[in-house]
């Protein structure tokens, strides 16, 4: 019951957003959960009839409001669409004008204003609306290439642990780390059309994956034999001794 009020919660919330990138996020969310089994399909079903009653309240209860944030949304769209194309293309030219260092950090709006074609919505202080875009046409290719294998590696960490908690039969511990996967697919994904290199979803899922990994190594080491082993957070984040 719980569940299903959060999760109404939420989904109306991002409904109410109608950004395009975070409901393609949840999309990979779900295809990765139910391919790899980790949502069931009974789950899932739940959940699009809890999304199904969120629509329903939405077009009657919130009908004028909703009608208004459609119309307004349906106006920019087309808009939106271009000029994300323009900053794309535009990032895409800086990249290859410097390759290995980019053209500085921060300096996309000043060096993309003279290459931005047809775009319908100019814009103070434009960013790509794309993470790795970003990346490439400021920091450069080694840049993009650290970045994405500091994803790669965190992502594999929190795999590791998932493991390692599947085989110690430590329920919390594997539902821990696979809600850290899940939620680093939907800023990977989201991040198709965002900037989000600065901000800290990212950083703060590669912390957690670290600290989770390193003190699963630990309690391995120190009571591998121990019986009655500490379970989910418990046993990822010990405690500090007084």
């Amino acid at each position: 019951m719980l569940w299903s009020i959060a999760f109404d919660a939420i989904a109306g919330a991002m409904l109410a957003t109608f950004s395009r990138g975070a409901l393609v996020g949840i999309g990979a969310l779900l295809v990765w959960g139910i391919v790899t089994r980790r949502i069931p399909l009974w789950v899932a079903g739940a959940g699009v009839v809890a999304a199904l009653v969120v629509v329903a309240l939405a077009f009657t209860l919130w009908k004028p409001l909703i009608d208004v944030a459609l119309h307004q949304k349906g106006h920019v769209a087309s808009t939106n669409t271009e000029s994300r194309k323009s900053f794309w293309a535009a990032a895409v030219e800086l990249a290859e004008r410097r390759p290995p260092t980019g053209v500085g950090p921060g300096r996309f709006p000043v060096e993309a204003e003279p290459l931005l074609k047809n775009n319908p919505s100019p814009l103070a202080h434009p960013v790509t609306h794309n993470t790795y875009l970003e990346i490439l046409a400021e920091e450069g290719v080694p840049a993009l290439l650290l970045f994405l294998a500091y994803l790669a590696g965190a992502w594999l960490l929190l795999r590791k642990v998932g493991q390692r908690a599947k085989l110690d039969s430590d329920r919390d511990l594997r539902r821990l780390a696979t809600a850290l996967q899940a939620s680093l697919i939907i800023a990977v994904v989201a991040s198709f059309f965002l900037s989000e290199e600065l901000t800290s979803p990212f950083w703060l899922l590669g912390g957690l994956a670290v600290v989770l990994a390193r003190n699963s190594d630990e309690q391995r080491v120190l009571a591998p034999e121990a019986p009655g082993p500490s379970r989910g957070l418990a046993q990822a984040i010990p405690a500090t001794p007084v």
